[in-house]
């Protein structure tokens, strides 16, 4: 039977949406148990943990990924390969020298002009469960340049928080410091009006840092949007231990 003429216009209504992933950083704080393999690539639950991260995207209209990397690049190229196909096509971006988080993303957007816009930003040692595609991209509608997924939690201690206005804008990032707050899961969903004032040529950039400090003093209009969603990163060798079963709880059909 043909699908209603409504059906159709939706499907074409979606806006078809990229996700970059950061995935060229060193590992250093779990080096000792990767050994030479790249925190992204860290069995959890039988498979990389990138894997986890590329299931996760595919419920949520990504079109295509980027890969951006530097340590263990060919690793990750490797990977890639055997991924792609799966929903959508990867592309790895390999840095020859450090970029940074910040760094990374500008050479990406001046390399790649049909990067679409907006696109979504994740770091590639972390796993947000649930986040609202929707929600973000009606913030774009309603006038913001960027959206930061943050999760509410009474113990945030072991991360740096957002402080933002009356109006859920975000105004700084907050050192860590114990008690309850809402945290950056290292989620994004940025235009690339955003990152049009930032002229710094330096590298590294950090995204955190400099970066995102350098669009709020320029007035850029970041929203936060706080949810409850299971969160994890695998940064530490605490947190890489209780993936398995973070994995396990939350993706059941493995």
């Amino acid at each position: 039977m043909a699908r209603s003429m409504q059906a159709q216009k939706s499907d074409e209504d979606k806006q078809k949406l990229s996700a970059v992933i950061l995935v060229g950083g060193f590992g250093t704080r779990i080096r000792h148990i990767t050994g030479d393999i790249p925190k992204p690539l860290a069995k959890v639950h039988g498979k990389p943990f990138l894997h986890w991260i590329l299931r996760s995207l595919k419920s949520k209209g990504i079109d295509n990924v980027y890969l951006l990397t530097h340590y263990a690049a060919e690793q990750i190229e490797i990977f890639a390969k055997e991924e792609a196909g799966q929903g959508f096509p990867i592309r790895c971006m390999k840095e020859l020298t450090p970029a940074g988080t910040g760094g990374a993303v500008l050479d990406l957007l001046m390399a790649a002009e049909h990067l679409t816009s907006p696109f979504l930003l994740l770091n590639g040692d972390s796993l947000l469960v649930e986040y609202s595609m929707k929600d973000a991209l009606n913030c774009v509608v309603h006038g913001s340049e960027a959206v930061i997924f943050g999760v509410a939690m009474n113990d945030a201690s072991r991360y740096g928080t957002l402080k933002c206005d009356d109006n859920e804008r975000l105004t700084a990032f907050k050192e860590k410091a114990s008690g309850s707050g809402v945290v950056n899961t290292g989620a994004y969903l940025f235009t690339r009006q955003a990152f049009s004032q930032i002229k710094n040529s330096k590298r590294p950039l950090s995204l955190e840092f400099d970066v995102i400090p350098s669009m709020i003093n320029s007035g850029v209009n970041i929203k936060v949007l706080r949810g409850y969603s299971p969160f994890i990163d695998i940064g530490t060798e605490a947190s890489l231990a209780e993936a398995d079963l973070f994995v396990q709880r939350h993706f059941k059909d493995k």
